[in-house]
C-alpha cells in the first residue's frame, strides 16, 4: 500500500455540478465512476441537492422515511448505489463525493481533507470520528458510505452547513403505519446532528465560499500549492431543458434508473409488516404472503397508496 501512496499523482481535478437535482446527481457520481480511470489520478466532486431523502443500497425506504410527508412536502426519495445509512439532502447541506484508484482509498484522509479546510477558514473544531464521520462537541455534521468497485472507488459523505433540521429530525422517521414492521435491511443509526452555520458567530458561510476551501485544501494536499490550479470545473449533467449533456455518454439511461420506481421503492430488501389486520411479506416490492390472499401478488407500494 505505501509503494502505491509514494507513486506521483498526475492529475487532480475538482469538479462541482450546477445540478440541484439528485437523481442527476446520483447518475453523474456513478458516471464518473464508471467511465473515468483512477490510475494516478484523483477527482472531487461537489454537489448539492434540492430536498431528497436518499437511502443506502440496501436499506428499507419505508422504514427509514415517512413516506406522507414526503408527499406532502414533495421531498424526493432516491436510493444510491453505495451502502449505509439514509440522509436528508437541501440546499444547506454540500455532498462530498472523492475518488480514487482502489489502492488509494482513504476514507480518514478524505473527512481530514474537508474538516481541515472547514477549521482553517472558519476557526471551528471539527474531527474525525470513529465511524467515519466528523463531529463537533460529540454531535454530528457530517456521515459517510462508500462504494468499491473493482478497480476504482468513491467515498462520499454530506456536511451539514445549514441544513432544515426540523425536516431532517421529522422526515427521517417511518410512518406509523410501520411501527409493525420488520426486514433484514440495513438500518440508520440516529445520531444527534449540528448545522455548521451555529458555530460561527457571524453566521457566515456561503456555499460558493465552502466549495473554493475544500478545493483548495485538496490541490494543497497534492502539493498544488499555486492558486492558479485552485479552480473548480462547474459540469451540468444536464440542460436547463432536460438533455443530457454530450461530455456524459449514457448518462441519461443512469439518471432514468435512480429515477425509477422500480431502483426506489422495489429493490427493497424483504420485510414483514403489518397493517390494520394485514400480516404481508414483501419480496421485491410484491406481497408474496398475507393474511388476505386477495391481495397476494399486488405491487406493495401501490397498495400502500391506497390506504
Amino acid at each position: 500500500m505505501s509503494q502505491w501512496l509514494n507513486k506521483p499523482v498526475k492529475e487532480v481535478i475538482v469538479y462541482r455540478s450546477l445540478s440541484n437535482n439528485i437523481y442527476a446527481n446520483l447518475a453523474l457520481e456513478t458516471w464518473l465512476l464508471d467511465n473515468v480511470s483512477y490510475l494516478g489520478r484523483r477527482v472531487l466532486l461537489l454537489w448539492r441537492n434540492e430536498p431528497s431523502v436518499v437511502v443506502g443500497r440496501f436499506q428499507n425506504p419505508w422504514m427509514e422515511a415517512d413516506f406522507e410527508k414526503l408527499r406532502s412536502t414533495g421531498t424526493k426519495m432516491a436510493r444510491r448505489r453505495s451502502g449505509g445509512g439514509a440522509v436528508y439532502h437541501d440546499m444547506g447541506n454540500l455532498n462530498c463525493t472523492f475518488f480514487a484508484h482502489k489502492l488509494d482509498y482513504n476514507r480518514h484522509r478524505n473527512l481530514q481533507l474537508v474538516a481541515d479546510a472547514v477549521n482553517n477558514n472558519w476557526g471551528v473544531r471539527l474531527y474525525v470520528g470513529q465511524r467515519n464521520d466528523i463531529l463537533c462537541k460529540g454531535k454530528k455534521v457530517s456521515g459517510s458510505a462508500a462504494r468499491v468497485g473493482k478497480d476504482h472507488t468513491y467515498h462520499h459523505f454530506t456536511l451539514l452547513i445549514d441544513t432544515d433540521k426540523v425536516m431532517l429530525d421529522t422526515i427521517l422517521q417511518p410512518h406509523p403505519m410501520f411501527s409493525f414492521a420488520s426486514t433484514t435491511a440495513t438500518q440508520s443509526i440516529p445520531s444527534e446532528t449540528l448545522n455548521i452555520k451555529t458555530l460561527l458567530k457571524e453566521n457566515k458561510m456561503q456555499y460558493d465560499d465552502i466549495c473554493k476551501a475544500i478545493a483548495a485544501q485538496f490541490y494543497e494536499l497534492h502539493d498544488l500549492k499555486d492558486k492558479r490550479h485552485h479552480q473548480m470545473v462547474d459540469i451540468e449533467p444536464f440542460s436547463p431543458t432536460g438533455s443530457p449533456s454530450p461530455l456524459f455518454p449514457g448518462i441519461s439511461e443512469l439518471e432514468k434508473e435512480f429515477r425509477s420506481v422500480q431502483w426506489i421503492w422495489d429493490k427493497t430488501p424483504k420485510f414483514n409488516v403489518t397493517i390494520g389486520e394485514e400480516t404481508m411479506l414483501v419480496e421485491n416490492g410484491i406481497i408474496t404472503k398475507s393474511s388476505d390472499h386477495s391481495i397476494v401478488g399486488i405491487n406493495f407500494r401501490e397498495y400502500i397508496t391506497k390506504q
